[in-house]
């Protein structure tokens, strides 16, 4: 009997040896506390997180000292008490030098003899350096999407410095005319007046809605401010820009457009800018033929 209970003691010394020594090299750090948020056990990974030289430093010392968001510790335990396991919860800890350190978290029920509730058992990995790089990579992507814009601006710039000339351009006849006339001393009939400033206004017109479309390409208009934009808009427009382009390349446009639809997103340029460079793309490669 007495050398029975000597080879389960001893039994038991390996296996608790064993799940020290896992606890130990594991990477991921791991904690366990009670319903109060006090630390009962941390492995070397966790000390070495919140900037102890030990574990045996943070047992004792109260989770909220680490992790002050009480709306976030409340959260993490409603979840854990509810579905009694919760994987990649996302929290922020500030290390014993007051640097706040980024964790994912997978958390679990810890429970007495009798089966109760008395803790949280946590499996934690710093993500710290991973959430940075992915701040990064959307800046970056951020970044390359505007550079991408600019580009199509310059296309845009193109198209819209020869489409606002021609107007300008008919609505000074129109207005210097009538002036050309008074000059002379000739008194133009009220219907030829009329004629010149309807054409002037059209001109004009044209203008302003050309400068609205490329202010509207650069700066799109907030959400809700409008009516919801549709997808025969957004072609419109485009066509719109690039109507004297068009004409100097002796291309005639014929539309053939189906039942409209909102525009995906509700962001009128993106789409705009997508048929232009269509248009843009078209007439490059027809420029030999």
């Amino acid at each position: 009997t007495i050398r029975n209970r000597v080879r389960a003691e001893t039994a038991a010394e390996e296996i608790s040896n064993r799940y020290r020594t896992l606890l130990h090299d594991i990477q991921d750090g791991v904690i366990q506390t009670d319903l109060s948020g006090k630390i009962l056990m941390v492995n070397e990974a966790v000390s070495q997180m919140f900037g102890y030289q030990a574990p045996g430093e943070l047992i004792g010392k109260d989770i909220a000292a680490f992790w002050p968001d009480t709306d976030s510790r409340a959260e993490l335990r409603q979840k854990v008490s509810l579905q009694e396991h919760i994987n990649d919860f996302p929290l922020s800890i500030r290390d014993r030098q007051g640097q706040t350190q980024e964790f994912s978290v997978n958390a679990s029920i810890r429970r007495d003899s009798m089966g109760r509730m008395d803790g949280l058992v946590a499996v934690c990995r710093n993500v710290t350096e991973q959430r940075r790089i992915e701040r990064e990579k959307k800046d970056l992507l951020t970044k390359a999407a505007s550079i991408e814009r600019i580009s199509s601006l310059g296309i845009m710039v193109a198209s819209v410095a020869h489409e606002i000339s021609q107007p300008l351009q008919a609505g000074k006849l129109a207005v210097e005319s009538v002036l050309y006339w008074q000059a002379q001393g000739k008194e133009l009939s009220r219907k030829n007046q009329l004629d010149n400033i309807h054409r002037a206004a059209d001109a004009f017109q044209r203008i302003s809605r050309i400068v609205q479309h490329l202010r509207d390409f650069v700066r799109p208009p907030e959400q809700g401010s409008a009516p919801s934009p549709t997808v025969n808009q957004a072609v419109l427009s485009a066509l719109d820009l690039m109507q004297a382009r068009l004409k100097d390349h002796a291309i005639n446009v014929r539309l053939d457009l189906q039942a409209d639809m909102p525009v995906p997103g509700g962001n009128l340029s993106r789409l705009d800018e997508a048929v232009i460079n269509v248009l843009h793309n078209a007439l490059q490669a027809l420029e030999s033929t």
